[in-house]
Parts: C-alpha cells; structure tokens; sequence
C-alpha cells in the first residue's frame, strides 16, 4: 500500500522517525551482505553518531564477509572498486566527518567522498538538456540500488523514492525521486518545481530544517536521472542567515543568489536560466527558494582542495577530503572560488 506524506505517515513524522526508517535501511541492507550495503553502511557510520552506535557490530561482519569475496573473479563494479580501497586502507582507520565553523562557513572534513563515483560530475558539459541513455548511465531503478531506499509512497500527489546517500555530506542525506521508473532527466520543469516547493514545505511541518538541493546539469550532479538532495539543517545553512541582503540583511553574498518566496517568482528566474542554457543550483527551504547562477563546471579552474561547487557549496557548506586542506580552509579562500564561478 502506498504511503501518503503528512501527519499520518510515521517515516515523516519527526526526525527521530526518520533516522529510525535510516537505521533499519542500513541493517537491511548490511545483513544482504551485498557489496552497495556495505559501502551504504560505512557512509552512514561516518556520518552521524546516532546511527554509527546502531550499526557497528552489523558493519563490522558485513565489510568481514564482503572482504573475504572481493578477490573473485568478476566484473570489478564502482562498489567493489570502492570496497577494495576500504580494505587497503582498513575499516577501523576510516575517519569521521568533522565539521567547523569559521567566519559564517560551515567546513566540512568529509575522506570517505574521495571514494565516490565521479560519473557526471567529472564530464565538460556545454548545455543544461542532455538526453541520456539510460542503458548505460546510473539510474535509481537499478536492482542492485533498492535496497537504498528508505521510503516508496505518494508524496504530494506523486509517486517517489527517498534512498540514502551513500557519500553523505549532511543529517539524514537522501537522494529524493519521482517516478523512480519513468528514468525523468536531470532538468526541471514547472511542474517539478511547484512539487518540490509543496515537498519541503510539508515535510518540515514535522521535521525541522527539512530541505532539498538542485544541481542542475553542468552544476556538478553526479547523476543524470531527475533528483533531488535531502537534508535536515535545524540551524538552516550559512545561506539563509538574516545578514545578507537577499534575506534583508545589508551584507552581498559573495555568489550572486536571489531569493523567493513565491514559486512562481522562483520559476520565473528558473526559466531565464533554461531560456539562457546557463547552469544553477537551487536550495528549497519552506516557503522560500535559493537560486544560484554559475559558470559550467568544467569551464573554470577550482581549487584543489575542492571536489566541486554544488548546491551545498553554494549554499554555504564547503567540503573537502584532504585533511591537510580542511586545517587551511578560510573564508577568503571560499570568497575567491566563489568569485571563479560567476558568470561574466
């Protein structure tokens, strides 16, 4: 039976309901001994403590079982890439994702990202609409990715999947997708834009800082089927505090941003940016959209510390796996990439 969002529905009712629906994914997950659970288990042990202390004894026997098998011969899949990596470098000396706050900027200290699949956040795009075979492009109706899913149901009169990031970079890190079968590509229309708006809007009634980020194609998404990414920010990223100006406070925020409270509004500038075929990242919080301009990735020489601006760079949130670099980050070297991805 499907789900409809709302009061009623106990996977969105808090955010402790919530974790809870993470916690038993994950076990579920670990105990198919399948080399995606594994890498979805250490993701989310690295993440966040709460789930770390549910998790660690299943963790430990899955990765054991998992490891004795990776030597097989056989197709070598992004997992089992990533898996053989683990084992070289040794579960137990895998460290955490550490967080400071420094001048405004969330940092973020996040190894276990170096690990990730670039897919298409490694290509040189020169447009917004790309059609995509998904014959040979990742797509979230894959077999081997539904044990990822959290959730299935209607959800403000669509059908969607809530999956887990496996490379989480945030609080409850999802990947959010209508029609999970219907394969929509990376490139929003109206109608995904007001769903998503209604998304937000309801599910924070009951979860506090509930968000969803957008990277557009050429944005830095890694994955060519429409979707968006999930958080829970109680505090809201540096983005919306009250001191920059697109909030009325009398300080510019160092990436051109404009901010809406009425989706149409929101829309309109989306459309621009189609019309223009120039890339943007989008953060949604309720009542209230975050739109960010920028060059293509690609078209620009980022830091090497950095892995890519997306949605939650631009909102703020600055990532990086190097230890070395995260002692160094400071709000001037974000200022200066910053000011690399505007468009002339």
């Amino acid at each position: 039976m499907k789900q409809i969002i709302g009061t009623t529905n106990e996977t969105f009712s808090s955010e402790d309901a919530l974790r809870r629906a993470y916690i038993t994914t994950t076990l579920n997950a670990l105990e198919d001994a399948q080399p995606g659970g594994v890498v979805l288990g250490i993701g989310q042990y690295l993440n966040e403590d709460t789930i770390a202390t549910r998790i660690s004894g299943p963790l430990e026997s899955a990765f054991a079982r998992v490891s004795s098998g990776l030597e097989r011969e056989g197709p070598v899949t992004e997992d089992t890439h990533i898996l053989r990596q683990v084992r070289e470098r040794g579960l137990t000396e895998l460290h955490r994702t550490e967080v400071r706050n420094d001048g405004g900027w969330v940092f973020q200290l996040n190894e276990f990202r170096s690990l990730r699949p670039k897919r298409g956040a490694e290509e040189k795009p020169n447009s917004i609409y790309q059609p995509v075979d998904f014959t040979r492009s990742f797509h979230f109706d894959l077999p081997r990715v539904q044990n990822e899913r959290v959730w299935r149901g209607e959800m403000c009169r669509r059908d969607a999947s809530l999956f887990i990031n496996k490379f989480p970079f945030a609080k409850l890190h999802g990947l959010l997708v209508p029609e999970q079968e219907e394969h929509h590509i990376q490139f929003i229309f109206p109608d995904q834009h007001s769903w998503l708006w209604e998304v937000v809007r309801t599910v924070a009634l009951n979860i506090r800082g509930f968000c969803a980020g957008y990277n557009s194609l050429a944005a830095f998404p890694s994955v060519k089927q429409f979707h968006v990414q999930t958080a829970v920010e109680p505090t809201g990223l540096p983005v919306t505090a009250s001191r920059w100006r697109h909030n009325g406070g009398d300080r510019d925020y160092p990436l051109p941003c404009k901010a809406f409270s009425e989706p149409r509004e929101g829309w309109r500038w989306i459309e621009d940016r189609v019309r223009a075929n120039e890339a943007f990242n989008l953060l949604y919080v309720p009542g209230r959209v975050y739109c960010f301009p920028r060059r293509f990735q690609g078209s620009y020489s980022q830091a090497p510390w950095s892995s890519g601006f997306a949605w939650y760079e631009c909102a703020g949130g600055i990532i990086t796996v190097d230890r070395e670099a995260y002692g160094l980050l400071t709000p001037e070297l974000v200022e200066a990439e910053f000011h690399k991805m505007r468009i002339a």
